[in-house]
């Protein structure tokens, strides 16, 4: 039993989670998934174009399923009850930001 909750701990242990606050919905961030190189081949199909729903996937492995719910829910439409790609996208984006500072290359001085 022991080694069962020794092994929880390990794994655990080898993620690297930033919370992020960002218009008032808290976030855990996986920061080490962007040491992922599939994480960063969606990343790079997102960018490029040649996947845009790669996106998907990074948010749901770099938010986790709770925290891609809380963006949804967050960045849905009132009214429609449609939640918007774009307005989602930039609100991951500004969460990312805000987890891993220097990650924006289009920073101002």
């Amino acid at each position: 039993m022991a080694n069962k909750k020794n092994k929880k701990k390990q794994t655990k242990n080898t993620q690297q989670r930033q919370q992020v606050v960002v218009d008032g919905v808290p976030l855990w961030i996986d920061t080490a998934a962007l040491d992922d190189i599939e994480i960063l081949e969606q990343l790079a199909a997102a960018s490029d174009g040649s996947d845009p729903f790669a996106i998907v996937k990074v948010m749901q492995s770099m938010l986790g399923t709770r925290g891609y719910q809380r963006a949804k829910e967050h960045c849905r439409d009132k009214t429609t009850g449609r939640t918007s790609a774009s307005k989602l996208a930039d609100f991951f984006a500004r969460a990312m930001q805000a987890a891993v500072p220097n990650s924006n290359s289009s920073q101002h001085s």
